[in-house]
């Protein structure tokens, strides 16, 4: 375990100026071991529609990553259980995995150099879900001192490393040329009206459509933007430069 060191607003602050996934995962590990671990992990789970993407950068081991996805861990980890379900952090005591699988699950972790640490819960203002994690390679006395001691930091950098991820998809739509927007011409149309105050039916009647067609053209934009419903999608839209407001 590293010596740990205070965050520095500054520093955090420069998290948003990030413009590559790969570089903000190498500037979250310099970080995280800023603050004495060794690794770390970032995980949100996007829902568009009926699907759910997951999308995960981290310093953990490419063949831990990989067994833990191909075991669909996720569905048993209490860490991810946890954060999807509470807004408070939690710390990886051994009495979190109370099932013969999440001991396993605990145990196999820990041959792959994560034995100990914590996880933070991430609400996306979109309503997507998500968590952050920091961990050690000891569970010794030192290190739950140390996991209970940097609560706050950890906190801290989970909310800086989710927004500057937010900001670089963000600079991705819009720096797209106009004659490229990530939505159609008819999913904009249904937009626009709807920014306007007009309902899915009222719609209809102006581009002289099928109610379920509308409603559809907004649910598919409301997809191509990574966010839920209707208002989300118009006010995304809207940032953007999409249509107006």
């Amino acid at each position: 375990m590293r010596k740990s060191k205070l965050l520095g607003y500054d520093e955090l602050q420069a998290l948003l100026s990030v413009d590559s996934p790969e570089r903000l995962q190498q500037e979250v590990g310099r970080q995280a071991a800023r603050i004495g671990f060794e690794k770390f992990l970032y995980g949100m789970r996007s829902v568009q529609g009926n699907e759910a993407k997951d999308f995960v950068f981290s310093s953990y081991p490419d063949t831990w990553r990989k067994h833990y996805d191909s075991q669909l861990y996720a569905n048993i980890d209490p860490t991810v259980l946890h954060c999807f379900g509470s807004a408070t952090p939690i710390i990886w005591n051994p009495d979190i995995y109370t099932s013969r699988s999440q001991k396993a699950l605990a145990e196999e972790a820990s041959s792959h150099g994560i034995k100990f640490g914590s996880s933070f819960p991430i609400r996306d203002r979109n309503g997507d879900l998500g968590l952050f994690s920091l961990a050690l390679s000891t569970g010794n006395a030192s290190a739950r001192k140390h996991v209970g001691e940097t609560l706050g930091a950890g906190q801290l950098l989970a909310c800086f490393a989710h927004e500057a991820l937010v900001n670089i998809r963000l600079q991705r739509l819009a720096s797209q040329p106009k004659n490229e927007s990530p939505l159609t011409q008819r999913e904009l149309e249904c937009l626009k009206w709807a920014a306007e105050g007009k309902t899915a039916w009222e719609t209809a009647q102006i581009l002289n459509l099928s109610e379920h067609t509308v409603i559809y053209h907004i649910r598919t934009a409301a997809e191509r933007l990574e966010v839920r419903g209707s208002r989300k999608a118009v006010i995304k839209a809207i940032s953007l430069g999409l249509i107006r407001g």
